[in-house]
């Protein structure tokens, strides 16, 4: 079995300086004790709590958009491209401020997954390790931003893409949008964006960068079934999927929903295309669920707020007369 050690990875934390961000380096010092960790940040942040990192890159801030999905893209890209440009070890990690690591078990697991010669790679040259996140299965080509291990040449090229533009932002001001259970997208469409999440542009603009025919250029590109599984096939090959509960937590998603998580990246490999089509309709059909249930929730939340105002209202209607009265 191929062997990595832990001296040949550099950890890559970006993001802002958050309270837990110091002892969540730490973390990953605890399970990973002869790794490096570099901190690309922003200037003006408060250093006192950060201990354990062997450099610090503090960023120009690119300043974010105003569109939810995409706001903090371009600060994103460019602390992550800076930093990643900084390590001189073979294999790279990339996490976030506010993530850490639980085990090292993520090492012994891209290991066997290399050795299993299951992956085909045509993006990279070893398949890039991401998060199982269920999101990721409703687009074409997406995978979690969290978490990436791989290669260092091949990180670093899959973040050292264009920054994101007024273009990119407006894409479907001019396209006309369908309603489709294959296109997830259409519940947020007054967001014009290009794609529809962080996730989706950096692997996309990825793919465009290196001339990958993935014919999909914007997230209601002539999407059928074929198209979908053929994606999905393509993103098993170029990235390696382990569940967060092997490895990872997050503090603002501490609870990161997995309905795929019996659905092992080995098993994928062996997955029939009736399974394929399965799988698909699963998640999209989860998806739209717990869509409609938060709209659900939301309408309650908010026709209790009314009908308390309105009690609150002829409380104060019935009151305020004898309060004049008995002044």
């Amino acid at each position: 079995m191929q062997h990595i050690p832990h001296n040949e990875i550099t950890f890559v934390v970006q993001g802002p300086v958050i309270p837990k961000t110091g002892h969540y380096i730490r973390q990953i010092k605890k399970y990973l004790p002869e790794s490096k960790i570099i901190l690309s940040t922003w200037h003006n942040q408060d250093m006192s709590n950060i201990t354990d990192c062997d450099l610090i890159i503090e960023n120009d801030d690119p300043g974010a958009f105003s569109v939810h999905g995409v706001q903090n893209y371009n600060r994103m890209l460019v602390s992550m491209r800076n930093g990643l440009a900084k390590v001189t070890t073979k294999y790279a990690v990339r996490m976030r401020t506010d993530c850490t690591l639980t085990s090292d078990k993520f090492v012994q697991l891209y290991q066997g997954m290399i050795q299993s010669n299951l992956a085909k790679p045509t993006w990279f040259k070893q398949p890039v390790m991401v998060m199982n996140m269920d999101h990721v299965w409703l687009t074409l080509y997406c995978a979690c931003d969290f978490f990436h291990f791989g290669l260092t040449e091949d990180v670093y090229n899959l973040w050292n893409t264009p920054l994101m533009t007024q273009k990119d932002l407006t894409y479907m001001d001019d396209k006309i949008c369908q309603k489709s259970l294959l296109k997830p997208h259409y519940k947020s469409l007054k967001y014009k964006t290009r794609y529809g999440s962080n996730e989706d542009f950096l692997i996309c603009n990825y793919l465009h960068k290196i001339g990958a025919d993935i014919n999909y250029n914007h997230k209601q590109d002539n999407i059928t079934y074929a198209k979908t599984i053929q994606a999905h096939k393509n993103m098993i090959h170029n990235f390696c999927t382990i569940s967060v509960s092997d490895t990872f937590y997050c503090i603002k998603y501490p609870t990161m929903a997995e309905i795929t998580a019996n659905m092992t990246w080995e098993k994928m490999h062996n997955m029939s295309k009736r399974q394929w089509v399965m799988f698909v309709l699963k998640i999209r059909r989860q998806h739209s669920r717990m869509h409609l249930e938060s709209e659900y929730n939301m309408s309650c939340k908010m026709s209790n707020i009314m009908v308390n105002i309105g009690m609150l209202s002829i409380l104060l209607i019935c009151i305020l007369p004898f309060y004049f009265l008995l002044r």
